[in-house]
């Protein structure tokens, strides 16, 4: 019987993103939102495996909205 699995690498949620100016806010929620799609995809096609290797967010502290948003 198949796998099905999907794998990211390096997500970083919350990444400073400094060398983008102002833009990095507008990228961050960007980022936030693709991580969402990646999810909704997981549930929707039925994924059995969902492998994220290497660091999920960027700091080892990351803030209530941003854990609530990945773990809700």
């Amino acid at each position: 019987m198949p796998i099905k699995l999907l794998h990211t690498s390096d997500v970083h949620l919350e990444a400073g993103l400094a060398f983008l100016g102002e833009k990095a806010d507008a990228h961050r929620k960007l980022q936030l939102q693709t991580f969402s799609k990646i999810i909704e995809k997981i549930i929707s096609e039925k994924f059995d495996i969902f492998l994220i290797a290497g660091d999920l967010f960027d700091t080892p502290f990351p803030s209530e909205k941003v854990k609530i948003a990945v773990f809700e």
